[in-house]
């Protein structure tokens, strides 16, 4: 049997049953061939979620590699693994094992289309994420943040501080959503 993106979810409670919909829908929009970044592999529902898309190129970041209660990038293989979906590794999924902040910095790939930021939930964690991806983002790109108005007051905190110059776009349970216009 193969795992379904909303067996996963179900499973793991990540991404709420409004949340899901609406980023699909932002996944869906975004243009030809996009190149996503997923910091924070937790379960692997996020990515699940963009590999719906095939023509979508996917890295995930994360400090975790193996076991952790939060989620790993080997916890983010086996939800891939069940999902029929092992095969695209190193074809259009990555993984990147590291701190987000540090690959971001050194990142040199093309510039990218969306990046989902649900990793590190202190204030430096986030302000450093999006200091070191939104630069990468292409204009007319998203930056999305998980977490956001929850029990995470700092994620809340710093992206109102540092992503006051992009738009909002929408604003679901713990999932906001922002557009880079410059």
């Amino acid at each position: 049997m193969t795992l379904t993106l909303q067996e996963q979810r179900d499973r793991c409670g990540y991404l709420s049953v409004n949340e899901l919909p609406k980023f699909s829908e932002l996944r869906d929009a975004l243009p030809k061939n996009p190149v996503v970044v997923n910091i924070g592999a937790g379960a692997g529902t996020s990515g699940m979620m963009f590999m719906q898309r095939e023509d979508l190129t996917l890295h995930t970041v994360d400090i975790q590699g193996r076991g952790h209660p939060l989620g790993s990038l080997e916890s983010e293989r086996n939800a891939f693994a069940l999902a029929g979906l092992s095969d695209q590794l190193g074809v259009r999924w990555f993984q990147h094992e590291g701190d987000s902040k540090i690959v971001g910095n050194e990142w040199t790939d093309d510039k990218v289309t969306l990046v989902y930021v649900d990793g590190n939930h202190t204030y430096e964690g986030v302000r450093g994420d999006i200091a070191a991806w939104k630069p990468h983002v292409k204009r007319w790109g998203y930056m999305v943040f998980h977490d956001y108005g929850t029990y995470a007051a700092s994620v809340t905190q710093t992206v109102d501080e540092l992503m006051a110059d992009a738009k909002r776009l929408w604003h679901v349970d713990g999932l906001v959503a922002f557009r880079i216009t410059k």
